[in-house]
């Protein structure tokens, strides 16, 4: 009951600490690190006058004191951030999940809490598709992208009929979009 609740209250501080931004979809600017502190997390860092997401190696590890479970890594990890995950033992066998935002905060907030569930709790890959090529939704992303999805990815959804495996197309250049929020 414990871990429910301080899982519930992480969550609702983590969706806070992202709703300022949801309208403009801008990074939080900054002049020193301790500006980023202050505003989000100790673990957030000032990077090219912006702050840089304090959850990238996960939300759990963040905020849960004594949890030290590293978040699975998944196919739209950069270089950069690979340094914060761990690719899961069974990355050939298993298939990464792909969680499709659609176009409203609701819908990415829970797309949220669905990747934070998959890649910490159950160490499954899986990433958002906002149904734009170019879109970014990542909970995990360094510099906490916002931007809107299609509401009604229909190709998307098609596209993940037909290929099953999401690991295999390249993200920026088609959507793919397996399971609806």
């Amino acid at each position: 009951m414990r871990f429910r609740c301080l899982f519930f209250k992480s969550v609702v501080l983590l969706a806070a600490s992202h709703v300022s931004l949801a309208d403009k979809g801008d990074p939080i600017p900054c002049s020193v690190a301790s500006d980023c502190h202050a505003l989000l997390q100790s673990s957030s860092a000032c990077v090219d006058g912006f702050c840089t997401n304090p959850f990238r190696g996960g939300c759990l590890k963040q905020l849960k004191e004594g949890w030290n479970k590293t978040r699975a890594c998944h196919s739209e990890d950069t270089e950069e951030n690979l340094q914060h995950c761990t690719i899961p033992e069974f990355e050939d066998d298993y298939m990464e999940i792909r969680i499709s935002a659609l176009n409203w905060q609701s819908a990415y907030f829970n797309a949220w809490i669905l990747q934070i569930l998959l890649s910490e709790l159950v160490g499954v890959p899986s990433t958002i598709e906002t149904g734009n090529a170019a879109g970014n939704m990542d909970f995990y992303d360094a510099t906490r992208p916002m931007e809107l999805g299609d509401a009604h990815d229909w190709e998307g959804l098609r596209r993940a009929q037909e290929v099953g495996d999401c690991r295999v197309l390249n993200h920026l250049e088609m959507t793919i979009s397996p399971a609806l929020m």
